[in-house]
């Protein structure tokens, strides 16, 4: 999550979670701080690129938040 979508997503997380629900998102990408101030559209390609390593780390988010 990168500027603005950052605040969006936990802004709709938030309003989800005041409806009852349990509400995870996820750290799955390796952001190392050396997107910051990047143009979004850069980020998303070089995290695009290595989808496949996120996969992984996503199904342990998974079964973590289904325990």
């Amino acid at each position: 999550m990168v500027g603005e979508s950052d605040t969006e997503v936990r802004k709709l997380a938030a309003q989800i979670a005041n409806d009852g629900y349990l509400v995870f998102i996820p750290h799955y990408l390796d952001d190392d701080g050396k997107t910051t101030g990047m143009p979004s559209q850069e980020v998303m390609a070089q995290r695009t690129a290595r989808v496949d390593s996120y996969r992984p780390v996503v199904a342990a988010a998974v079964e973590y938040a289904m325990k």
